[in-house]
């Protein structure tokens, strides 16, 4: 692509005004030595400002994001007062691996691992099984 030709030329050209003979003279040379040109950090910048306006910041990504921060706080802070909802091979990590006096600090380390270890369906289903009034699901 164009941007990796860039890139590896612009390097190249890079490393040969240097002609380093050490990696401390790369480390030092004050500049990014492996750099795309500055045409290509142009084009890259106004790429990156598009995307970043029309979908990574887009009104509706950032509506997923707040409702997937709002559904895993929920299940963790649940979970975390009543352990009894999670899975029993979960349950049982918690008496096996929880000892001392940071127990709380570890049993929030086995729920957070648990919920990082759900998918976007899974997590949501779940939270519908634990909050959702109507038949309890499977």
């Amino acid at each position: 692509s164009y941007f990796v030709q860039d890139l590896l030329g612009q390097s190249h050209e890079n490393l040969q005004a240097l002609a380093p003979e050490t990696a401390d003279a790369i480390r030092y040379a004050g500049y990014p030595v492996i750099a795309h040109s500055q045409a290509a950090r142009d084009e890259l910048r106004a790429l990156r400002q598009f995307l970043f306006t029309n979908m990574w910041r887009h009104y509706k990504v950032n509506r997923m994001t707040s409702k997937a921060k709002r559904v895993t706080k929920r299940l963790f802070t649940q979970l975390m007062d009543e352990t009894n909802l999670l899975p029993t091979e979960w349950q049982s990590k918690l008496t096996d691996e929880m000892t001392g006096k940071d127990a709380q600090n570890q049993q929030a380390r086995i729920i957070a691992d648990y919920v990082a270890s759900m998918t976007d369906r899974y997590a949501l289903l779940e939270y519908e099984r634990l909050f959702e009034t109507g038949p309890i699901l499977s």
